[in-house]
């Protein structure tokens, strides 16, 4: 999975896919864990099967902390890939009501936010 993430850095997305699901079928714990590394990363990755991945991973946090920032994020990232705009908007209204996200977090959520508004053709969110 290490190699995985390494391929998607360098931005060889068929190698890095290629390497994730060798793994998953390797260690299939990996993918179930709920890794927030993978989520992020494949959240990013302009690939299904990793975003897929990456949705395993976040179905998996949330289920042990519903509301924790960084996962909401990560997983509006991955929404809005997949061309969930509403999802992904719900997602970031939920951050950033929770209260919880740092400052750092918060303006990601809310510049994501006004993008998605954007891409929507929507004048405001």
């Amino acid at each position: 999975m290490t190699d995985a993430l390494v391929a998607l850095a360098k931005g060889d997305r068929a190698t890095a896919a290629a390497l994730a699901q060798k793994a998953a079928v390797l260690a299939p714990s990996l993918i179930n864990s709920g890794d927030p590394v993978l989520l992020a990363a494949f959240a990013r990755s302009g690939n299904a099967a990793l975003r897929e991945m990456g949705r395993r991973a976040a179905q998996r946090l949330l289920a042990t902390d519903a509301g924790h920032p960084r996962t909401l994020l990560d997983l509006a990232v991955l929404e809005r890939q997949d061309g969930h705009l509403d999802e992904a908007t719900t997602l970031l209204t939920r951050l950033l009501g929770g209260g919880q996200a740092t400052p750092e977090i918060e303006r990601a959520a809310a510049a994501l936010k006004a993008d998605i508004g954007d891409e929507a053709g929507e004048e405001s969110f």
